[in-house]
């Protein structure tokens, strides 16, 4: 899980990004990308992400997501930018959840991932 958590500046946090999906079987890989977002970005007022060479910068509009864990014991997973992430099953049914339903944004603030 250490590729998953390159270094991040003072003024950063890290964003996950949620494509919505339909399907919610029993098999269903929850995959979704972490980035690092500025926490002001220097062109727009906001969290920002930034692209190489600036061209597609864009200010996005996030959810924080606010959970009981339950149980500590990470036995549930996720597929996170390629790499197989160990999570609580309380957020894996908060995520099922979220990818099938028309939330505001498909960014999230999640502290079991986005805090190393």
């Amino acid at each position: 899980m250490n590729n998953l958590y390159s270094p991040i500046l003072p003024d950063q946090t890290r964003i996950l990004y949620l494509p919505r999906r339909a399907s919610t079987s029993p098999e269903y890989v929850i995959e979704c990308f972490l980035y690092a977002a500025d926490i002001l970005h220097p062109v727009f007022d906001g969290v920002g992400l930034r692209t190489e060479g600036g061209r597609e910068d864009q200010t996005v509009q996030f959810n924080a997501l606010s959970y009981v864990w339950g149980s500590p014991k990470k036995t549930a997973s996720m597929v996170c930018n390629g790499l197989k992430v160990p999570i609580t099953p309380t957020l894996y049914d908060a995520l099922a959840v979220i990818r099938t339903h028309d939330f505001s944004s498909e960014f999230l603030w999640v502290d079991q991932v986005c805090i190393n």
